[in-house]
């Protein structure tokens, strides 16, 4: 895939109702994360860091070092 189709892709991700939920079951934020730190392009850069920051609005609780976990009700998920 080429950067352009990514970027494409990152602005529907952007539009899609993503929920808590959905990040802690699809990890979906770690391949956007991973896309991010491997990607030279800064357009793709940018869309991919501005979806990890509107996404981890969605966490109750602290990030973990492995990426989108929190705590709820004292236990990790």
């Amino acid at each position: 895939m080429d950067s352009d189709s990514a970027v494409d892709l990152l602005k529907k991700l952007k539009d899609l109702p993503i929920t808590l939920e959905v990040l802690q079951k699809t990890r979906i934020g770690m391949s956007v994360n991973t896309l991010r730190k491997k990607s030279e392009n800064s357009d793709l850069q940018t869309q991919a860091k501005s979806l990890i920051k509107s996404w981890k609005k969605l966490l109750p609780g602290k990030l973990s070092m492995f990426g989108f976990c929190c705590y709820q009700n004292n236990e990790v998920d």
